[in-house]
């Protein structure tokens, strides 16, 4: 049996991008598998919560980027995290990633990926490797069946694998956008899904280039 804890990094109550990609990975996992999930929110409302976050063999931290990084109360659960497991001893847990992004690079993830790994290795956590998702936001609308979505669903099985000890082998950090789309063309339609969206609410042509002053 192997023990999975995954922690939910978004502010969002729900339905956030994480909670799609947190659904996806778990939903073929083999019954070796006991998981636990928490909210970063539900940590800092009851710390004790860190003392069984500690008792499991592997970590997933799921988390949508900000500006190269992560929200700000997943940088301070981070915090919280470290200062915890100076203070308490631990095995070296395995710790995974996925970090998501409305940029349809999924390079875009890489400050944060590192990020993590800087923090399993001052922690004496054993980073083994993370996805950085491009084109959340949009990948999150789609299925396992979808051609756009190939690369999302072989990089989580890959991972699932890993956990699950399937595979052993060492992985570099997997960067992936959608597939079968250009950058360009996922701009132009992000672009148009603001103006759809102000106008959905308002019914008025939306003026998102208007200054405020």
């Amino acid at each position: 049996m192997i023990n999975l804890c995954i922690i939910n990094g978004s502010p969002k109550v729900s339905n956030s991008n994480s909670d799609f990609f947190i659904k996806e990975l778990t939903s073929s996992f083999n019954n070796d598998i006991y998981i636990t999930k928490y909210y970063v929110r539900e940590i800092f409302k009851d710390n004790s919560l860190l003392n069984d976050i500690i008792k499991n063999d592997k970590l997933v931290i799921v988390s949508p980027l900000y500006a190269d990084s992560f929200p700000s109360i997943t940088l301070q659960f981070l915090e919280l995290f470290g200062d915890f497991l100076e203070k308490n001893a631990h095995s070296k847990i395995d710790v995974y990633g996925i970090i998501n992004c409305g940029f349809f690079e999924g390079n875009q993830n890489r400050t944060a990926l590192n990020i993590l790994e800087h923090f399993c290795n001052r922690s004496n956590l054993k980073w083994q490797f993370g996805l950085g998702i491009g084109g959340g936001e949009y990948l999150s609308t789609l299925t396992e069946t979808s051609p756009m979505s190939q690369s999302l669903y072989s990089a989580l099985s890959i991972l699932r694998s890993h956990i699950q000890n399937l595979e052993n082998t060492k992985h570099d950090n997997i960067l992936l956008n959608p597939d079968k789309m250009s950058a360009s063309l996922y701009r132009l339609s992000a672009n148009l899904g603001w103006y759809l969206m102000s106008f959905q609410k308002t019914h008025k042509i939306p003026h998102l280039r208007k200054k405020i002053y």
